[in-house]
């Protein structure tokens, strides 16, 4: 379907926005290799159970997420 108001592709941009959404979700910080040494150091660093900071992690993500689809 065509978008009048902006000009695009509405199913082209739902495609793209899921894309980014999965390389989103997908991305992991690796220290010397490995994600979940990243997360003990997180949880460490912040005095967090290693739950928290995973989940502190998901939240930063989904930030990411919203300001890569955000308009304006």
């Amino acid at each position: 379907m065509y978008n009048i108001l902006n000009g695009c592709d509405e199913s082209a941009a739902k495609r793209e926005t899921m894309n980014i959404k999965d390389k989103v979700d997908n991305f992991d910080v690796l220290c010397n290799g490995s994600a979940s040494l990243f997360l003990e150091k997180l949880s460490e660093e912040n005095r967090w159970s290693e739950a928290y900071a995973k989940k502190a992690f998901q939240e930063y993500k989904r930030f990411i997420y919203l300001a890569c689809v955000s308009v304006g």
